[in-house]
């Protein structure tokens, strides 16, 4: 008999999780992206309302795969946790995108992507701004702060500066 998580992760996806929470991810990924992972997975893990952070989850391990061609499945995922997050009206927007947000502009920081990383940065400060009227739970506390500061580090693989990096270092989340 099927089971909630069974119905919510896809069979062909289970590998790839199974890589983004071990610790073999932490030497391609990153230390801190790894941990921030399994965090998501421990929160996020009986939701099947997250699609945005789940796809985010896998395009991000698919772009630190130390497969041959991972770039069409990372783009995929990316794809679709674009998707998710645009379909999206603002006032639906929810932790879990405001995290989704952050990874793939992480993503795309690491990558050098300055065009994607710049569309990711203005979706992460639409998100942040869109929660600030909300309660802050204690994720968000916790965790928005580590996303911001992933962020900041990865820019640096960017070759231009965006005005909006200037926001994002004074802002408190």
């Amino acid at each position: 008999m099927p089971t909630l998580i069974d119905k919510v992760i896809r069979p062909q996806d289970i590998p790839l999780l199974q890589y983004a929470y071990s610790d073999t991810f932490g030497y391609f990924g990153g230390a801190i992206t790894s941990r921030l992972l399994k965090k998501f997975a421990f929160i996020f893990c009986s939701s099947n309302q997250q699609t945005s952070l789940h796809e985010a989850i896998l395009a991000l391990a698919e772009a630190f795969h130390p497969s041959t061609a991972p770039y069409k499945q990372s783009e995929y995922h990316s794809a679709q946790a674009h998707h998710a997050l645009m379909s999206k009206r603002r006032y639906e927007f929810v932790e879990a995108d405001l995290f989704a947000a952050g990874l793939l502009t992480a993503m795309y920081g690491f990558s050098g992507n300055q065009y994607k990383f710049n569309f990711y940065l203005q979706v992460f400060i639409t998100t942040i701004q869109t929660l600030s009227g909300k309660a802050a739970s204690h994720e968000m506390l916790v965790i928005g702060p580590v996303i911001r500061d992933l962020i900041l580090e990865v820019s640096r693989f960017i070759p231009e500066s965006s005005s909006d990096l200037v926001f994002l270092r004074h802002l408190e989340i």
